[in-house]
């Protein structure tokens, strides 16, 4: 009979312990999901800055990020490539990124 409660306390810890993992991996991926809409966010502001200061249908990364420009950098948090949602057309709805895992990233364009 002991053992019966022993083995049954060691299921319960085990499946305890899974169910952190999962409750840690799904904390993990909603700040990586956060972080990249920052990024996406940022890149939002300063294309529509940019198509402010200038009279362009197109805004290219080399436009936004670099020394001297709207961004000096932009971070990469899960292996997402932002270069490959330029170029960006004057009146865009919204970003969208897809991250090395596959998942797609959107944020809307608030103007």
């Amino acid at each position: 009979m002991k053992k019966k409660i022993i083995t049954s306390v060691a299921v319960l810890i085990v499946l305890s312990l899974g169910s952190l993992s999962f409750v840690f991996l799904k904390v993990r991926q909603n700040s990586t999901d956060s972080a990249i809409r920052g990024n996406l966010a940022q890149l939002t502001a300063a294309t529509n800055q940019y198509f402010l200061d200038h009279e362009q249908e197109w805004c290219a990364w080399d436009d936004l990020v670099g020394p001297g420009k709207y961004l000096q950098t932009v971070g990469v948090v899960r292996g997402e490539n932002y270069r490959e949602i330029f170029p960006i057309p004057r009146g865009f709805t919204e970003l969208s990124v897809t991250t090395e895992g596959g998942r797609i990233i959107t944020r809307p364009n608030h103007k």
